[in-house]
């Protein structure tokens, strides 16, 4: 069963983002209320999302998951806007929850967001499935670490 078909048995809240950018201040999340759901998503800076999504996300963790170690990038910048971004989650989410609530985080783009949530003082539970990645094994992150040493070393 999908994350989606048990909150629609169940109930719960999905929260994300609902897809916009903003220049501003994020503002209030959005709340959406359908198949006994609860829809709360939330905008994102424009200036950190490009380093967030397209940057880190999608130029580090992605082609590291897959071993695509040529596609692999790291830039620390890009790293820090995907920290931010989850930072920005971890606080809105923990403004929503109830004293029951278990939290499942479903993506990659999230990996973070339970050690966030955890400095922010939550002690309930907390899932991770990355839903668009196989897992990263020891050779993957073996390959990352080394890399980046050499990096870091003048090499590569």
């Amino acid at each position: 069963m999908g994350v989606l078909s048990a909150l629609r048995k169940t109930g719960g809240v999905w929260f994300g983002w609902g897809g916009e950018l903003t220049d501003e201040e994020p503002g209030e999340p959005e709340i959406l209320i359908r198949d006994n759901i609860t829809y709360v998503t939330i905008r994102l800076r424009r200036r950190e999302f490009e380093a967030y999504y397209n940057g880190y996300a999608n130029s580090t963790l992605w082609p590291l998951f897959h071993y695509l170690m040529r596609s692999f990038r790291y830039n620390e910048r890009q790293q820090q806007a995907y920290r931010s971004v989850n930072r920005a989650f971890a606080e809105r989410l923990t403004t929503l929850l109830e004293p029951d609530d278990v939290i499942w985080v479903h993506d990659y783009h999230l990996i973070p967001l339970a050690e966030q949530l955890r400095e922010l003082g939550l002690t309930r539970p907390i899932g991770f499935f990355p839903a668009h990645s196989v897992s990263a094994c020891r050779n993957a992150a073996r390959t990352a670490y080394l890399r980046g040493t050499a990096a870091r070393n003048g090499g590569v």
